[in-house]
């Protein structure tokens, strides 16, 4: 089950009416207590691949929610 986040930069967004999504760690809330604003807290943690497969994933989702215009 998700949990719902309510902090995060989307929220600005979000309280605006513009829609948001998180894109975060499984288990971020883990992270948020041990690594969040410490010295562990650096790029040397950030799993490249990872961020590819979300941009991918992200772009197929606008693209699906993107309305066509029909030219026929």
């Amino acid at each position: 089950m998700m949990k719902v986040w309510v902090m995060g930069d989307r929220m600005l967004f979000a309280s605006s009416g513009v829609p948001a999504v998180a894109v975060t760690a499984s288990n971020i809330f883990t992270l948020m207590e041990s690594v969040m604003h410490t010295p562990a807290d650096n790029l040397l943690i950030v799993d490249v691949n990872r961020i590819e497969e979300a941009i991918s994933f992200l772009l197929s989702c606008v693209w699906c929610a993107t309305p066509r215009i029909n030219t026929q």
